[in-house]
């Protein structure tokens, strides 16, 4: 396995510890993903999400504006 395939493994993981209200576990998933891949915009949104629901809104909003610049920048400039 590469690390790109385990960045995505913890990413799902996350996903599913997200859903089961486990923000601890669904935070350590994503931070190991993103170790490994950071410039997913996708998965900073999600991190924003999991601190927001723990009330951790500075680190929240941290994760929401990374998130924003990666995603802006990986729109096709022609597509804007």
């Amino acid at each position: 396995m590469n690390n790109w395939q385990d960045a995505e493994q913890f990413a799902d993981r996350a996903s599913e510890m997200y859903e089961h209200g486990k923000w601890a576990d669904a935070e350590l998933a994503l931070r190991q993903a993103l170790e490994i891949d950071p410039d997913q915009g996708d998965w900073h949104f999600n991190l924003g999400l999991t601190l927001e629901r723990v009330r951790r809104d500075a680190e929240a909003l941290s994760s929401f504006e990374q998130a924003s610049r990666l995603l802006e920048d990986a729109i096709d400039p022609q597509l804007a």
